[in-house]
């Protein structure tokens, strides 16, 4: 199929609004968070703590040597984000639910990835939800972005039946374009 100006334009729209409100929200959280007191809002059900993580999601990694951690959470994922991108933004046979689920996990890594250039390896992370003595990891909008592409490409692939339409979702194996 053809390239899709216009198809082209709307997705690199949505991937620019993943990467500004995520970059803009972490420079206020850097700007008006101060690290040793988190702000308690809505009786504790939101805190916004200012931390710099150096690993993976959730801080995963964050133990590893530096110099590993730099080529895995650096080069590593930009050789998986930019040409995924490529890809979606001009593969025009992509469905479209697909390809915006796909550049929600890609515009949040690459948000990500953008930050770990720009602060020496760390992410800023500074959203925690909780109920009573349960609470969520500190967390950012990307890593949101990245958790809602990856659930609607999850759910995507269960309705259309699995990749050898194998599954039970609804919709199995009937070829529909969303």
């Amino acid at each position: 199929m053809l390239l899709q100006p216009i198809r082209v334009v709307r997705l690199t729209a949505l991937l620019l609004a993943i990467l500004v409100s995520d970059q803009l929200s972490k420079w206020l959280a850097w700007r008006h968070l101060d690290p040793a007191a988190p702000l308690s809002l809505f009786h504790d059900t939101l805190r916004l703590a200012y931390v710099e993580n150096s690993g993976g999601f959730l801080g995963l990694l964050g133990g590893l040597p530096e110099e590993f951690r730099f080529l895995l959470l650096i080069w590593g994922v930009a050789l998986l984000i930019v040409p995924g991108i490529v890809y979606v933004l001009w593969r025009a046979s992509l469905p479209r639910s697909m390809a915006v689920a796909a550049l929600l996990v890609l515009g949040g890594g690459l948000s990500n990835l953008l930050d770990r250039l720009l602060h020496d390896g760390r992410v800023i992370d500074f959203l925690n939800f909780g109920l009573g003595t349960f609470r969520t990891g500190i967390f950012n909008l990307a890593d949101v972005a990245i958790l809602t592409g990856s659930f609607a490409l999850g759910a995507i692939w269960f309705q259309r039946g699995g990749e050898n339409g194998g599954g039970q979702g609804p919709g199995a194996g009937s070829g529909s374009r969303q």
